[in-house]
């Protein structure tokens, strides 16, 4: 029967390293959580008010205003121009289109970018 002379399995020094590692993808990821949260609710918004019927037929002001009232029922804080309504033959098209940027280390920052697009028909 052979015996192991030699410890087998991790060091300290791999331990704290897969530990630091770990923490910083937790750390990465819990920091882009709350945007990726807010682009969920706008992804829904865009798709409940192209399928909202008082949305048909209205003018851009007041699609505007239905938008910018679920945003502020879902905590959304979104700069209004960021909301693109251009009327078209077949309705109106609803994009928004936007940045988030987020402050990870020291002057590093992450900048996620997302972009939703809609058409309201007549």
């Amino acid at each position: 029967m052979k015996h192991v002379r030699n410890q087998k399995g991790m060091t300290l020094l791999s331990m704290a390293m897969l530990g630091t590692l770990v923490g910083f993808v937790g750390f990465f990821g819990f920091s882009l959580y709350g945007p990726l949260y807010d682009d969920q609710s706008v992804k829904t918004i865009v798709e409940n008010v192209a399928a909202d019927p008082k949305a048909r037929g209205q003018s851009t002001k007041v699609v505007r205003k239905l938008i910018l009232k679920r945003l502020n029922v879902n905590r959304v804080d979104l700069d209004k121009k960021y909301i693109i309504l251009e009327k078209t033959k077949d309705g109106m098209n609803l994009a928004i289109d936007y940045e988030v940027r987020v402050d990870f280390i020291s002057n590093i920052s992450l900048v996620a970018s997302f972009s939703h697009h809609a058409v309201i028909p007549k």
